[in-house]
């Protein structure tokens, strides 16, 4: 999935500042429904972190982003 879909203000919610894992805040293009917890973002565990400390990760990936997500 793109970077700049992830990155838009509902592609990616939640994170640590706020006591919740990471989501995703809209369907991501059939990759993933909306609600689903973000556990990996390129192999990476997300588990734990703030937001912008995801979206960062995010960002300096380059071309496609491969998550992995569960339902909630």
């Amino acid at each position: 999935m793109s970077r700049d879909a992830l990155a838009v203000p509902q592609g990616l919610l939640g994170g640590a500042e706020r006591g919740e894992f990471v989501y995703t805040g809209a369907a991501l293009n059939g990759a993933a429904e909306q609600g689903e917890l973000v556990l990996e973002v390129e192999g990476l565990s997300v588990s734990g972190l703030p937001l912008y400390d995801v979206l960062s990760l995010v960002q300096n990936c380059r071309g496609a982003v491969r998550l992995k997500t569960v339902p909630q």
